[in-house]
């Protein structure tokens, strides 16, 4: 048996809520989730830890797909005053990916330069980006 959604309605004055309820009668109300940081898997976090040691000189060995781009943006979250600046440099059709990436394991905002239009792009830069992708 499917089960249904409940729908969390605040309090509102008598009347005022039922009015505007009825301007969704055919709208279907949807509570979304924030997203929240994620978190290592234990060998991951041993992955970091060993960056750490290391002190940021390592080569990630690990097999595609078992998170070595976290565990590189973990040691750089962790590591706030050595890391940046980290220049990214991939094919032009995973910047976004890539962006993507450093805003889930950190709290950093990454520029991106395409490299067709470079000259042009440093010049409006405003401030000094932890992050830098380029193609």
């Amino acid at each position: 048996m499917p089960r249904k959604n409940k729908i969390k309605t605040t309090k509102l004055k008598r009347g005022v809520k039922k009015e505007f309820l009825s301007n969704f009668e055919n709208e279907k109300i949807v509570k979304v989730k924030t997203k929240s940081k994620p978190k290592l898997y234990p060998y991951q976090r041993e992955g970091a830890n060993r960056i750490d040691d290391l002190e940021g000189i390592a080569l990630i060995g690990d097999e595609m797909g078992l998170g070595k781009s976290c565990q590189a943006l973990t040691f750089c979250r962790r590591n706030p005053d050595t890391a940046p600046p980290i220049v990214i440099v991939c094919p032009a059709f995973l910047c976004n990916n890539w962006a993507n990436e450093v805003r889930l394991w950190t709290n950093w905002e990454p520029f991106i330069i395409d490299s067709n239009n470079i000259q042009k792009i440093a010049g409006t830069m405003t401030r000094k980006p932890e992050v830098v992708i380029i193609n």
